[in-house]
């Protein structure tokens, strides 16, 4: 589950669904550990942390759209049954978000992952007998671990898509007939941004945008 950030790295409440069938493939930390030699001895004589950078692998089924808003930056809801989502991307940065995650064990553990951003989004759908699969591959700042009780979780209230509910249009409306595969890249480029005072990330950049 996950929720957009007011401030980065400060966490939110997480109360919304990626997707269908969501699951983090993978997570892992970096404190860029230095040895630290000196004169008189061959072995390093002290160790010494440096900038933290985590990463987070995403995978789900395609239900609501709300993860896009951390993708492209900006979405708006129309109607109301059946609503008419609009993704739309912005110069700047699109949002961080908290990512939480329950381990279910003798002691419960929640883990938080603040200041998640995305990098890299994939989108895919392929005829005749599937669902549009969605990755994602984030960046995030820090992580919190509690022992906690698990939360009730959310679920993704739109139902889950498959290549029968998708068109692909292009350039703008026309659309292109028995396209049997489909997979869509949005690469952000996303850097996060260290400065004095602090080993870890201060903020972050979403540079150059390529699909």
């Amino acid at each position: 589950m996950f929720g957009y950030e007011t401030t980065f790295k400060t966490a939110v409440t997480a109360n919304k669904a990626f997707g269908w069938n969501q699951r983090i493939t993978s997570a892992s930390g970096s404190n860029a550990i230095r040895r630290i030699h000196d004169l008189g001895n061959r072995n390093a004589q002290k160790i010494l942390e440096g900038a933290f950078s985590g990463t987070l692998n995403i995978e789900f089924e395609l239900g609501a759209p709300w993860f896009l808003r951390g993708v492209l930056g900006s979405l708006s809801t129309a109607g109301a049954g059946p609503y008419t989502h609009t993704i739309t991307e912005i110069a700047g940065n699109a949002p961080s978000m908290t990512v939480e995650a329950g381990v279910d064990l003798a002691t419960d553990a929640v883990i938080k992952y603040l200041g998640t951003v995305v990098s890299n989004c994939r989108i895919s759908a392929a005829a005749p007998d599937s669902p549009v699969n969605v990755s994602l591959s984030c960046l995030y700042a820090t992580a919190s671990n509690a022992a906690a009780s698990l939360q009730a979780q959310t679920s993704d209230l739109d139902s889950p898509f498959n290549f029968a509910y998708a068109t692909l249009e292009m350039p703008n409306g026309s659309t292109i007939a028995d396209t049997q595969n489909l997979d869509i890249t949005i690469n952000n480029s996303t850097a996060l941004r260290h400065a004095l005072g602090s080993r870890f990330a201060q903020g972050y950049t979403m540079r150059e945008r390529t699909y």
